[in-house]
């Protein structure tokens, strides 16, 4: 379903976690929105304006989010297995305690992103793919076992 900017407004007004289950949020104005707890499971967010939005704690299971601008997004502690984050901008977001696995993160811009104690798997069908991610001297990295990211596979700018 995909929503109005009148009706999207009207929602977000609204008290307590959204419910947004498979909904078609694709090129909505998010910009600072408060999105805690959400429930966006399956939803299109693509080419969406999630600026500065507030997504703690949110379940983006299978979202996709192709094209996303998150920029300084609060994405601590969200479910994003299995979501798709291909180009998208991640600059000066959290990420911290977030669940990826299995998130598709090719091309994402994850410059001065912040990525404290996250949930990965690097090997299985469950492996996040971080393919042609941006980073710079600025992003937080993390340690799972013996596997530091970042890797080869990624690149500074």
């Amino acid at each position: 379903m995909q929503y109005t900017s009148s009706e999207l407004d009207g929602m977000l007004k609204q008290p307590g976690p959204l419910q947004f289950i498979g909904a078609d949020l694709s090129g909505a104005d998010l910009n600072m929105a408060d999105l805690k707890l959400a429930n966006l499971s399956g939803a299109k967010l693509i080419k969406t304006d999630l600026r500065g939005a507030d997504l703690g704690g949110a379940n983006l299971f299978k979202a996709d989010l192709s094209g996303s601008n998150m920029g300084g997004a609060d994405l601590r502690a969200t479910n994003l297995r299995g979501a798709i984050l291909q180009k998208a901008n991640l600059y000066r977001a959290s990420l911290d305690d977030a669940i990826l696995y299995g998130t598709d993160m090719r091309g994402a811009d994850m410059r001065e992103t912040s990525m404290h104690t996250i949930y990965i798997r690097h090997d299985g069908p469950d492996r996040v793919d971080m393919r042609d991610a941006i980073y710079n001297k600025n992003t937080a990295w993390f340690d799972i076992g013996k596997m530091l990211f970042p890797t080869s596979e990624t690149r500074i700018c």
